[in-house]
Formats: structure tokens, sequence, C-alpha cells
């Protein structure tokens, strides 16, 4: 298992996307600050998608009283598995066509549904939300 020490050695802690995702050569520093978020703005859309998918209520589940998640999650994927795999399927078309060809802060969070927000706390527009929020100190 050399090749998993090699890359974990060397992959972790640095998101990266499929060739095909790349967006061609960047030249202003907004363009260079959504090319770095870019991979994080991904994967933040893939467990906001898969937690709705597993844990939301979904039509096809009756409502309960409330359960633990896991307890929940269980029966779903024991009595709806169908319907799961069917969501699952959507998301990675949503995936594929949506969330790896956005190309500005704009457009991801118009994806993440967030858009309204965003435009409502900075006027200026999704790229100076961006630039306010990494300008802020960790």
């Amino acid at each position: 298992h050399y090749c998993c020490r090699y890359c974990c050695r060397y992959q972790v802690g640095r998101l990266a996307l499929p060739p095909a995702a790349e967006s061609p050569v960047r030249a202003s520093p907004a363009d260079e600050a959504f090319a770095r978020a870019k991979p994080a703005l991904v994967y933040f859309a893939l467990i906001d998608r898969l937690q709705s998918i597993l844990k939301a209520a979904r039509a096809f589940q009756p409502a309960e009283p409330p359960l633990p998640w896991h307890v929940a999650l269980r029966e779903r994927l024991r009595h709806h598995d169908q319907a799961v795999l069917a969501d699952l399927v959507e998301l990675l078309a949503e995936y594929e066509d949506e969330l790896l060809h956005f190309g500005s802060f704009q457009e991801a969070f118009d994806i993440l549904g967030v858009l309204a927000d965003v435009l409502r706390a900075e006027p200026q527009g999704a790229d100076a939300f961006a630039a306010a929020a990494s300008a802020m100190p960790v």
C-alpha cells in the first residue's frame, strides 16, 4: 500500500477537483480567490445536499414522532432505499452538471441557495462578500 501512504502524506488537507472542473487561467485577485475557494464550496454543497437527502423530512416517509437521527436514518434506508437511491442519482447529476462548473462566487452562492442572504449582507455583490469574509481574522 505504498501508493496510499504516498497519497495520504502529500494530499491530506488539500481539496482538489477533477480536471474537468478546473477553470481556465485566471488573472484577477477575485478570480484567484474563487479558484482557491471552489473545492471547499463544492464540498460544502455536497455535504449540504447529502444531509438533506439522508436526514430531512421527505414526502415518501410518514411523519413520526422525533427519533434520534441515527434511528430515523436507519429506518429511512431500510424502508425507503429506492427513493434514497433516486435522490442520490439526482445529486450525482447535479454534481456533474452544476457543482463542478460554477465559475464565480455568485453562481456558487446561487446554487447553494444563499445568494439572497449574501446580497442582503453585502449589496455590492457576492465577490465583495467573499473578499470581506476572507479578510476577517481567523
